[in-house]
């Protein structure tokens, strides 16, 4: 997983410089609106995955418990 996300950000790094020289050259209105819209999408996407590592989290916990339960 670690080697995932190394080759993610590796990789926007060299995206990044590109992608803001573009919207660099378009409307500042057009870019920011650009940004915004992501952003939204960004803060939708980790209110998502917050909510997934909390389910997952239960199911552990169930699952830990389970194991742990005295035989009946």
């Amino acid at each position: 997983m670690r080697d995932a996300v190394e080759m993610v950000s590796k990789f926007k790094k060299n995206v990044l410089g590109g992608y803001v020289r573009a919207l660099n050259r378009i409307d500042p209105q057009v870019a920011e609106h650009i940004l915004e819209s992501q952003r939204q999408v960004f803060l939708a996407g980790r209110s998502f995955f917050d909510a997934e590592a909390g389910h997952a989290a239960r199911a552990i916990a169930k699952i830990k418990a389970k194991r742990e339960a005295p035989p009946a």
